[in-house]
């Protein structure tokens, strides 16, 4: 606005509307960048979060399939020791 060189208030105000309008689109540039960035980031963690969810749940299984098998192994000695006495 105190630019000596603009001659008429009009040339300041259109002057001064040009830079806005380059600073809006600048910034709206920046934000569409921003979240294309963070949705690829987003993606990235949800396919981590997947892997990490199917290896939890193959620990699971094998976790509960090994106390079954122990359960199973003691359920004959009781009916033996039972029987035995």
């Amino acid at each position: 606005m105190n630019d000596k060189t603009l001659k008429t208030r009009g040339i300041k105000e259109g002057r001064l509307r040009e830079k806005q309008q380059n600073n809006t689109k600048k910034f709206m540039e920046e934000r569409k960048i921003a979240q294309m960035i963070q949705n690829r980031e987003k993606e990235k963690l949800k396919v981590i979060h997947e892997k990490q969810l199917e290896e939890l749940q193959k620990d699971m299984n094998a976790i509960m399939d090994m106390y079954k098998n122990e359960d199973m192994d003691y359920e004959p000695d009781k009916m033996l020791a039972e029987f035995y006495v």
